[in-house]
């Protein structure tokens, strides 16, 4: 409750961070800025305003997606502070961790700064999915920037830059945000060094079917509504389509694609491929994109961007014909 007696430093000193801590005289204007807070704003840091930061946990996952939005890095004091409280994350109510992830997913600038944030606080233990991707080795040669926790991170920054993302609603935007972020779950499980092409690689077979159980795991353990099960799911088990089959899909290798991906879209799949392809600096892959423009100027071609075909046989067809509805009826609208 407010405190009238209490001065404009201890006042401000129960604000989360210096950055959120300033205040301004109505009357002259005057900024009153008892800890620092416009020259932490200036270097872009976040930094606590006192101990009572750690009254509440989930201050910590506010400071991730305010890293995240604004691109602020953490100050090593308060990273501290977030490692010394990183045991009472299981106080924190499912729906108020979804709040800060939600945040994250949908107003994110930069969201690696987010990342980078949990793993400094220690706090990326508590999302056993992400935090697999570190030190999951990856081939040099295809991926120079690291192991899969880094090329995650550029994947999620380039989608963040990219139009298609920013100028999408904000549910297209989470389904988008965290379908990049899980899109490479499947790595952990699957990476092996083998003999290819001559030489020894990190290669991780079917790692596109095996993100999607950890993909649901992670949304479930963040309190994700369910409407993002379905879409995050298609996108990250389809997210290498582009690499199946030949440089120029065939119409119907287009149709299958389009109705595995449901309630997804091929042309939400092109926005990860495309992130999933900039996600490898410096290596450019203009290869990579030119596959995803093949994939999508089919698809457009077939009307088939932004929504799955229409079945042909429909159940009312069988019905007419006299069949009775029932397991069976499902099974042959299933092999149609």
């Amino acid at each position: 409750a407010p405190d009238p007696g209490l001065d404009d430093a201890a006042a401000a000193a129960r604000r989360d961070f210096t950055i959120n801590a300033i205040a301004a005289d109505p009357f002259t204007g005057t900024l009153i800025d008892p800890h620092g807070g416009q020259a932490d704003l200036r270097a872009r840091v976040l930094r606590h305003t006192s101990a009572a930061f750690a009254e509440d946990p989930l201050r910590v996952l506010r400071g991730f997606q305010l890293a995240a939005r604004f691109d602020l890095t953490l100050a090593p004091e308060t990273a501290a502070l977030c490692r010394s409280i990183s045991s009472s994350y299981v106080e924190l109510p499912l729906e108020r961790v979804w709040g800060e992830w939600e945040k994250w997913a949908v107003k994110a600038m930069r969201p690696s700064r987010g990342l980078q944030v949990l793993e400094e606080t220690g706090w990326l233990a508590h999302f056993p999915e992400v935090a697999a991707l570190r030190g999951t080795p990856q081939d040099p040669e295809w991926h120079p920037e690291g192991d899969v926790f880094k090329h995650t991170g550029h994947c999620l920054d380039a989608l963040a830059a990219s139009a298609a993302w920013r100028e999408s609603d904000a549910q297209r935007r989470e389904r988008l945000m965290f379908a990049v972020l899980a899109h490479d779950f499947g790595k952990p499980t699957t990476t092996v060094l083998a003999e290819k092409k001559g030489r020894q690689r990190w290669v991780s077979p079917g790692h596109e079917p095996a993100g999607g159980e950890p993909a649901m795991r992670f949304l479930r353990r963040i309190g994700a509504p369910l409407r993002l099960d379905a879409p995050v799911r298609t996108l990250v088990v389809n997210h290498l389509a582009h690499f199946s089959g030949q440089e120029e899909p065939s119409a119907a290798a287009v149709r299958r694609l389009a109705r595995r991906l449901e309630p997804a879209t091929i042309e939400e799949l092109a926005i990860v491929m495309r992130a999933d392809a900039d996600g490898r600096p410096p290596l450019v892959t203009p290869d990579v994109h030119a596959r995803i423009d093949a994939l999508v100027a089919k698809a457009r071609a077939l009307e088939l961007e932004r929504l799955a075909p229409r079945p042909i046989l429909l159940g009312r067809h069988l019905i007419t014909l006299g069949l009775k509805p029932g397991p069976a009826m499902k099974d042959i609208l299933d092999a149609a």
